[in-house]
Formats: structure tokens, sequence, C-alpha cells
């Protein structure tokens, strides 16, 4: 798992990263309270999910499209508003509760 500190909007830069950037099956990004509230995917990533937490801020999704392999999964109060395409296996779930992605 790794999660988001972006320093720039860069989402495929590992120094936006605690641990690997998550880009490829098995790996999970997880956003939180910290970081550009702006992530920006440069190049194809196909990560299992995106995870964003309780203390999330809003955040706004832009870039090529991004492949979820498990799911979509907003824990906070506030919308994510995902302005790149998503798309997901057979498995992939989107799940926002009473909050909105």
């Amino acid at each position: 798992m790794a999660t988001w500190v972006g320093a720039t909007s860069n989402y495929n830069s590992s120094s936006n990263w605690t641990g690997d950037t998550p880009d490829a099956p098995g790996e999970t990004a997880t956003f939180g309270a910290t970081g550009s509230t702006t992530v920006t995917v440069n190049a194809n990533v196909s990560p299992d999910s995106w995870i964003f937490s309780s203390s999330a801020q809003s955040y706004t999704t832009v870039g090529v499209p991004t492949v979820l392999n498990s799911g979509l999964v907003n824990n906070s109060a506030v919308p994510q508003l995902i302005g790149s395409a998503i798309a997901g296996s057979a498995a992939c779930s989107k799940t926002a509760a009473a909050r909105s992605l």
C-alpha cells in the first residue's frame, strides 16, 4: 500500500508517495489529508484500488484512463471528483456509502 503525499500533482512520480508508486495489480493507492488535491495520472496505471481514507481531503483526478482491479472507495465525508476515466475488472466495485465519488 502506498500513501499519497503529493508535493506535485504527478501520480506517476515516486516522490509523491510513501512506498512505491501504486501502478500495478496487487498495489493500493491511499489518499488522506495531505498532498496536492489535484492528482494527474500521466501514464497508464492499473493498481488494485484507490482508497480515500476517512480523513481524506477532496481530490480531483485527471489524466489518462486508469484501470482499477478491485475498487474505488471513498471513506471520507467529502466528495471526490474523478475526472479521469476509470475502468475495472469484473470484480471492481465503487463504494461511497453515504458519500460521493
